[in-house]
């Protein structure tokens, strides 16, 4: 009797246990926080974890990680549901549903069956890009983590004042307008915080051999310099519809009026004095430290993967006939460092967003740029 109670129980406990694996492997983690110590408070941050990252205990990856752009409604307390920030990869961007597909399956057509079961919106232009950059890539690829963190809108830069965030994160919940931990030392907390906080919290291939960055817009930008200030800790850049000259951007009377205005979070990371709101003054030496161009003239080390691109009616990355692209495209000439890809600017079509600065486009590199990272870590050719 005893003896039937105990195979009971034990198979009772193997019964819950396989349970309790096969909804570990089902559902993934999508999210964490963690404790920044650059900016003295706690980041969220959205996560993608491979199909096979709970099928083998010994597997390492390696990671990308991808910024976000500037939220335009985090001033609106009436939008507290919008999909930006944090939310933006993965919701708009469909990142885990394009992801499951390029690491399952064989070959392209088998890839755009995938992307319409996941509901990935407008999946040929997903799959378009690819075989434009990559005709011949080889699928499935190999997997990968990627962490998408919440940027607010600090166009990922420490503050020039040395606060660890701007406004105070004890402070009410919004300050002049602007909700709290707005900007601070925001480079510090992704190139040591979030990156010493995933290497310790999953098993991730902790060396700048297997750690890219990339984004859109601010985080376009953000990426571009996170790449060029801490090329120890990145090794590879996708940067997309980003502008790479902000001291000439700055320089624009017009721009400047409409950023010391619309956008104040922009303008208090480079003020001499925050506090005096639309009449500060612009530290051009500050922001000259902290503009993609220089940074990348001044780059430490050459052994750096780099890729940027924009649709051709792009606004933000057109400004001046894709200036910055022209400069940053002859500076990696003279430096000796190829960029990919070899049409920086990419035709619009409907199954893109048309080549506008906007989520459809940003969704249809998803496949490229994972791809371009793939190569980038010497796991395919």
């Amino acid at each position: 009797m005893r003896k039937t109670k105990f195979s009971v129980a034990l198979a009772a406990a193997l019964l819950i246990a396989s349970a309790v694996a096969t909804l570990a492997s089902d559902a993934r983690p999508d999210r964490g926080s963690f404790f920044s110590q650059a900016l003295g408070t706690e980041k969220l941050y959205r996560l993608y974890l491979p199909p096979s990252y709970f099928k083998d205990d010994s597997a390492r990856f390696p990671v990308v990680y991808l910024l976000h752009g500037y939220n335009f409604a985090r001033n609106d307390p009436a939008k507290e549901d919008n999909l930006e920030e944090e939310k933006h990869w993965p919701e708009q961007e469909q990142v885990p549903q394009i992801a499951d597909c390029l690491f399952t399956v064989a070959d392209y057509d088998t890839l755009l069956e995938c992307l319409k079961e996941n509901d990935v919106g407008l999946p040929e232009g997903v799959v378009n890009a690819m075989k434009a950059e990559y005709p011949e890539c080889p699928l499935p690829l190999p997997e990968m983590i990627v962490v998408m963190p919440d940027g607010d809108s600090s166009f990922y830069i420490n503050r020039r004042d040395g606060k660890k965030t701007w406004p105070p994160a004890d402070g009410p919940e919004f300050v002049d307008g602007i909700r709290k931990s707005a900007t601070g030392q925001y480079e510090t907390y992704i190139a040591e915080d979030l990156v010493g906080h995933i290497d310790a919290a999953y098993r991730t291939k902790a060396d700048r051999s297997a750690r890219g960055i990339g984004g859109f817009s601010m985080g376009g930008i953000g990426s571009m310099n996170l790449l060029a200030g801490n090329p120890d800790v990145f090794s590879s850049v996708t940067s997309l519809s980003a502008m790479y000259t902000l001291s000439d951007m700055v320089s624009d009377s017009f721009f400047l009026s409409y950023m010391k205005d619309a956008t104040p979070e922009i303008a208090s990371i480079f003020c001499e004095d925050a506090s005096k709101g639309s009449n500060c003054k612009i530290d051009k030496q500050y922001l000259r430290r902290n503009d993609p161009l220089p940074r990348l003239k001044n780059m430490k080390r050459k052994d750096v993967h780099i890729y940027f691109d924009a649709g051709h009616n792009d606004f933000f990355s057109g400004r001046n006939n894709f200036e910055s692209f022209r400069k940053v495209s002859e500076t990696l000439a003279e430096m000796g460092i190829p960029a990919a890809p070899s049409q920086h600017i990419v035709q619009g079509d409907e199954l893109n967003g048309n080549g506008i600065h906007t989520a459809r486009y940003w969704r249809s590199r998803v496949g490229v740029i994972l791809t371009f990272h793939a190569k980038a870590f010497g796991l395919i050719k």
